[in-house]
């Protein structure tokens, strides 16, 4: 009997660890406001265009797993929304993809090199952002673009 609720405990323990590591964990408000600030320089860099024109973009459901991290957004003033992917490298977020009113899928996400997202991870994002998207995100209020790195 000893023995049956040993191997149990070191398998339920097994499964705890691999639910724990298959999930993307969902991103904090700072996390958010670091993604909302990359996504004012973009368009102050770029334009708007890529945010169906929108200049105000607010940052809602977010998810990570590293390097990547995916978020809804939606403009300030209603008229757009959608999806952004970004990927974290030289110490902060960088915009990787926009969606306009369409979710992002898995395969627009994978990135080779240099900072890799692949297939699974790329999967994950997608997976939890819709997970997440059940729960009651408060969107962020527009973020001021910042210079420099």
């Amino acid at each position: 009997m000893r023995r049956v609720m040993t191997s149990f405990s070191a398998g339920a323990l097994l499964v705890l660890l691999a639910i724990q590591i298959a999930v993307a964990r969902e991103a904090t408000a700072q996390d958010r406001a670091e993604m909302a600030v990359q996504v004012a320089n973009y368009i102050h860099e770029s334009g708007a265009a890529a945010f169906g024109g929108a200049k105000a973009i607010e940052i809602g459901a977010a998810v990570i797993e590293q390097p990547g991290a995916v978020a809804d957004w939606r403009a300030a003033n209603g008229n757009a929304h959608g999806q952004v992917a970004f990927i974290y490298a030289c110490d902060h977020w960088n915009v990787l993809k926009v969606s306009n009113g369409v979710p992002l899928r898995s395969d627009q996400l994978v990135v080779n090199e240099p900072f890799p997202i692949t297939k699974t991870t790329a999967n994950k994002l997608v997976a939890e952002l819709a997970a997440v998207e059940g729960s009651q995100v408060t969107y962020l209020k527009p973020a001021r673009p910042i210079s420099g790195c």
